[in-house]
């Protein structure tokens, strides 16, 4: 599964930076075992931060509660489980292995693209007749 975790201060920026130092190698060491694929600050930075992250709930809402920022009680996580119904060819690229390998493939399927094991439509190939929900986007609908 995909996670969005907003992480949201919850106390003032001036007890929030003495954890800094631990929170950043703490993003780093989930960054190099790939729970993390993308992590940042909001705009305007005083609000948190944004990380997308990979694997069970279970482990990232575990991985969540030992962010430095958490044990000391200056944020708190909210996390938003996605059932990605589509991704773009430049996010499939990125993604780990697992979610965009056919079912007992390995890799990706000639008939398309799988996330843990669940046919999923690429982005750009959406259009009007897709569940006649598009419109003049090309969006897709659900």
């Amino acid at each position: 599964m995909l996670h969005v975790l907003l992480v949201r201060y919850t106390a003032p920026l001036d007890d929030v930076t003495p954890h800094v130092p631990g929170h950043v190698a703490y993003l780093e060491r989930r960054h190099a075992d790939g729970t993390f694929l993308l992590s940042g600050q909001t705009v305007p930075d005083d609000l948190g931060g944004v990380i997308l992250a990979v694997g069970s709930r279970e482990h990232v809402e575990k991985t969540a509660a030992e962010d430095p920022f958490a044990v000391a009680g200056v944020a708190a996580y909210e996390i938003v489980t996605v059932d990605p119904g589509r991704l773009n060819d430049e996010l499939r690229r990125l993604l780990p292995a697992r979610f965009t390998a056919r079912p007992g493939t390995g890799a990706r399927g000639a008939k398309g693209l799988w996330v843990e094991g669940r046919a999923v439509r690429p982005a750009a190939r959406c259009g009007p007749s897709s569940r006649g929900r598009a419109g003049a986007t090309g969006l897709c609908g659900g």
